[in-house]
C-alpha cells in the first residue's frame, strides 16, 4: 500500500492530503510516497529521491526491492524464533531427564 501527499491548489492552507493507492506509479506525482507493507512503513520521501536512492527506474521496482529486503528480514526473525523455540525445548528434555534421573537415584536408596 502506497500513501501519499499530492501537491494541490490549498496547499497554501498548507493542507496535506493523504491518499491510500495500489495503483504504485499513480503516486508519482505526489510530494512525498510512503511504502507500506503489514502495516509497517519501509521507506518514505519524495519519488525521484527513492528512485534514485534504490537506483531503480520506477517505484514498483523500488516497493518489490523492499519487499525482498523485508521478506529477507522476516525470515530471518522466523529462523531466529525458531532456533530459539528448539533450544527451549531441548532445554525441558535435559531438565527432565535430569528429573527422571533423580527419581530413579532416590528409589535405588
Amino acid at each position: 500500500m502506497f500513501s501519499c501527499s499530492i501537491p494541490t491548489r490549498s496547499s497554501h492552507l498548507q493542507t496535506t492530503i493523504v491518499i491510500t493507492t495500489h495503483y504504485i506509479e499513480e503516486a508519482r506525482q505526489a510530494n512525498v510516497v510512503g511504502m507500506m507493507r503489514f502495516g509497517r512503513l519501509l521507506a518514505e520521501g519524495h519519488p525521484d529521491t527513492l528512485l534514485e536512492e534504490y537506483r531503480r527506474d520506477t517505484l514498483e521496482d523500488v516497493f518489490l526491492h523492499l519487499c525482498m529486503g523485508d521478506d529477507t528480514k522476516e525470515a530471518d526473525k522466523q529462523g531466529k524464533r525458531r532456533k530459539e523455540k528448539e533450544e527451549g525445548e531441548e532445554e525441558v528434555g535435559e531438565a527432565q531427564g535430569c528429573q527422571e534421573g533423580i527419581e530413579k537415584k532416590s528409589q535405588l536408596h
